[in-house]
């Protein structure tokens, strides 16, 4: 199983229903590609600051390399698929459609 863990604090809880079934979703992504945490809490921590990052303006390579180069266990495969996995579910307005049926992650357009 690979393995990450979060460099960043903790954020505050989003509470909504809606915020609590993306991760939901993530939590389920991870688990589907093999990917474990030291505990669920620091994983969606690492979701909800990868769509802080974005917000931000800040690129999924960006992200996926400070994820990976924070955490010796967590190598950049895994760190993109963390990214793609947290937009995915978390914040899916940085998640855009392309015209060949192409997915990309990144700031809003």
């Amino acid at each position: 199983m690979r393995s990450a863990h979060s460099a960043w604090p903790p954020c505050s809880p989003r509470g909504t229903a809606s915020a609590e079934a993306g991760d939901a979703q993530f939590l389920g992504a991870l688990q589907q590609q093999g990917i474990g945490f030291g505990d669920t809490q620091s994983a969606i921590t690492v979701a909800h600051h990868t769509c802080d990052a974005l917000s931000q303006g800040m690129t999924p390579s960006d992200i996926s390399n400070k994820l990976a180069g924070a955490n010796a266990r967590t190598d950049r495969q895994t760190a993109v698929l963390i990214v793609v996995d947290a937009a995915q579910a978390c914040c899916p307005q940085y998640v855009h459609q392309m015209a060949n049926g192409a997915t990309v992650v990144g700031p809003a357009r």
